[in-house]
């Protein structure tokens, strides 16, 4: 009898606090989820576990920040920001009403930025999205359920041509793609399912940061950048110098954000 057992991480949400979105760069309101580390046999709870931290997350971007990073929980509702407002304190408030009026300015005047400014702010930028994505980029083989559901689709198609080659043979691909490779539609259905499932997920895995760039990092970041017109040589430069320092976000593509940012339309 197979008994499975182990120990999996529990999330319970503990409510919303206001904070500063490095990534909107605004004040949002962040959820709050504890974490508690709990055994499980057939994968059913056993118990409540032991905390093994808490995470935060902009309800906005859903961006990820460190719990320390600031913020008060005190409200259940996230539509009620007022309520979370009124137990941040003063000196926080008035530093995030700085940095917002900065942003502001810097909109407004960024052709007369400094070079040294200007590079500073495109850096912050970027860094703001690095919890994003280490935690969503901490496994190299985790390829979405729609890829794999796009997999098993094509592999079905082409079982059903292997099954039922003789009811099939007369269509024209079929037909062209046996008479190219010389294989009965039996062999060609089979041929293409076992050389699918190793070329598809190979092709998932290795275009997969591209993707996710594409997908979920441009869109919050080409908004921010946008006011600055950074220059491709500006991005050259930042992407050598993160990437010397580790960061995952410096994996973007020069050429393709640069492209992005071109394209963008406020």
């Amino acid at each position: 009898m197979l008994i499975v057992w182990g120990t999996k991480i529990r999330k319970r949400n503990e409510g919303y606090c206001a904070d500063f979105c490095p990534v909107c760069r605004a004040v949002r309101a962040f959820s709050i989820t504890e974490l508690n580390k709990v055994s499980h046999l057939y994968y059913i709870p056993l118990g409540r576990g032991e905390s093994v931290g808490k995470e935060k997350a902009c309800t906005v971007c859903r961006s990820p920040m460190s719990v320390e990073s600031g913020g008060v929980l005190t409200c259940r509702d996230p539509r009620d920001m007022d309520a979370m407002l009124a137990n941040v304190p003063h000196y926080i408030r008035a530093r995030w009403l700085e940095t917002i009026e900065e942003d502001a300015r810097i909109r407004e005047n960024a052709d007369e930025l400094t070079p040294e400014l200007r590079m500073s702010r495109l850096v912050d930028m970027l860094i703001g999205l690095e919890p994003m994505l280490v935690a969503d980029l901490g496994g190299n083989t985790n390829v979405s359920w729609a890829m794999v559901k796009g997999l098993l689709l094509w592999c079905m198609i082409w079982l059903s041509i292997a099954l039922f080659g003789d009811a099939m043979a007369n269509w024209r691909l079929v037909r062209a793609l046996c008479k190219m490779t010389g294989l009965d539609p039996f062999g060609l259905g089979m041929l293409t399912v076992v050389g699918s499932g190793f070329v598809i997920p190979l092709y998932l895995v290795a275009t997969r940061t591209s993707r996710y760039f594409r997908l979920k990092v441009f869109p919050r970041l080409v908004p921010r950048l946008h006011p600055l017109k950074p220059s491709r040589e500006e991005l050259v430069k930042i992407k050598g110098a993160m990437k010397g320092e580790g960061y995952r976000i410096a994996r973007f593509s020069v050429k393709r954000l640069d492209a992005a940012i071109q394209a963008y339309q406020p």
